[in-house]
């Protein structure tokens, strides 16, 4: 008979899964940009070099072959730096004995500052 009653624990678990959602919902275009956002800017950017790269390859000088190549390898850096595990922020927060290696005080915001002012 009391299959149907909720306990108080269920009922606080839900709602805070429904604060979850509402939070996701309203993230800041900034904190989405952040997030993933730029990453997958930066990757379309080396692939669209790459192509100029390859499409103008016999006309181009070295410099400007060189310039195209650099502009390609940041984002295969930027890749490796945040799918692998203890990237460079991490061991950077861990220098700073944070106890939060992966969120202080090098964070996803100034992640993104690092890679795109390099």
């Amino acid at each position: 008979m009391r299959e149907n009653v909720r306990t108080p624990n269920v009922i606080i678990s839900k709602a805070r899964q429904i604060c979850l959602e509402e939070w996701q919902m309203r993230r800041s275009l900034f904190s989405r940009w952040c997030d993933q956002a730029w990453l997958y800017v930066v990757y379309l950017i080396a692939v669209i070099m790459a192509g100029c790269l390859l499409w103008n390859w016999e006309i181009w000088e070295i410099s400007q072959k060189l310039a195209c190549a650099l502009t390609i390898i940041v984002p295969c850096h930027i890749f490796e730096e945040n799918t692998l595990s203890a990237g460079f922020y991490y061991m950077n927060n861990v220098g700073f004995e944070s106890k939060e290696p992966m969120v202080y005080p090098q964070n996803r915001c100034t992640n993104m500052v690092t890679n795109l002012g390099g």
